[in-house]
């Protein structure tokens, strides 16, 4: 855990370097949804959706500048289709943007995107009493477009597919049944995001 702290602030400091003009920062909400399937326990697959909502920041929205850093940190639930567990908690994504287009009411760009997700909230609809947790680490590509209808206001759709490795590691427990899970799984899936950011300063060109 710690190296994966270490390494999503690496991120954040690399993020920050790209922040050299304070023009076109800005600041928001952010909700999402997205949709995978777990590989687990070698043979079976389950898809999942999940929904989040949180903060966003992006360095560069409306100018021309090479690079923006996009960070989003928020609340995610995660629900298997069917029975099963469902996980709450909390989600952080590291996205670097490479300038494609831009206009004086939009910029598109795309870029590599780096996930963290920590879920504590365990539960099912078996009536277990779950004690644990959830860790996910991924990587994935995504895309991004920004409107902006006013001086201070950009309206956000990004979207694109990552790949995450889980860990798993918690106990179960129901009229003196005790059972536990330290397993490990992968997935692959897609997501598309919504955002609204508050433009700080002057917009860039």
């Amino acid at each position: 855990m710690r190296k994966i702290c270490l390494r999503h602030l690496s991120l954040l400091l690399l993020g920050c370097a790209a922040f050299d003009n304070a023009a076109a920062f800005g600041l928001g909400v952010d909700l999402g949804g997205s949709a995978e399937t777990w590989n687990y326990a070698s043979t079976d697959r389950e898809v999942r959706s999940a929904a989040h909502l949180g903060l966003v920041m992006d360095t560069h929205v409306t100018d021309a500048s090479l690079i923006n850093y996009r960070l989003t940190f928020g609340r995610e639930i995660s629900q298997p289709r069917g029975n099963g567990l469902t996980l709450v908690g909390y989600a952080l994504t590291h996205s670097l943007g490479f300038h494609l287009a831009h206009g004086e009411l939009y910029r598109f760009w795309l870029g590599p995107q780096w996930r963290l997700s920590l879920y504590d909230g365990l539960s099912d609809d078996t009536g277990n009493d779950y004690k644990g947790r959830v860790i996910g680490t991924g990587i994935g590509a995504v895309a991004g477009f920004n409107f902006h209808p006013g001086t201070a206001l950009s309206v956000g759709v990004s979207g694109g597919v990552h790949l995450t490795g889980y860990a798993l590691d918690y106990k179960a427990t129901n009229n003196g049944y005790r059972g536990d899970d330290q397993s490990r799984t992968q997935s692959g899936g897609g997501f598309l995001n919504l955002s609204v950011l508050f433009l700080m300063g002057e917009r860039g060109k």
